[in-house]
């Protein structure tokens, strides 16, 4: 679809103006302390409905503050960008939840302007 073609009122904008991008990270496997807490922290595997309630693996304060892991707020919309399943499949999801995401994730975040949570 080009400019000329979108509906009245539409137009083409970079997503980067739109939307803080960011994408996550994995705190260290090997570190206890990381992991357990009550945190959601989510990988590709858990991207499998449109709205995301809760996480398979949960990480602590700790483990967030000391890896690339980063919070995503609820109403964030989160895609996968790493993964086996993107030969078929491109999982996209909306976060009911505040929650970490791991590096095979990309977060879109509006503000909650222009997807309520």
């Amino acid at each position: 679809m080009t400019a000329d073609e979108l509906p009245e009122g539409w137009e083409v904008r970079p997503v980067g103006t739109i939307f803080k991008l960011c994408g996550g990270g994995t705190p260290y496997m090997g570190e206890r302390r990381n992991w357990g807490g009550s945190i959601p922290w989510l990988s590709s595997g858990d991207i499998k409905a449109e709205r995301i309630v809760s996480a398979s693996k949960c990480i602590t304060q700790e483990g967030l503050d000391s890896s690339s892991a980063k919070l995503c707020q609820a109403g964030t919309v989160i895609l996968v960008v790493r993964s086996g399943i993107l030969k078929h499949t491109l999982p996209v999801a909306i976060l009911d939840i505040p929650a970490a995401i791991n590096q095979d994730i990309r977060a879109l975040d509006s503000g909650n302007r222009l997807v309520p949570s």
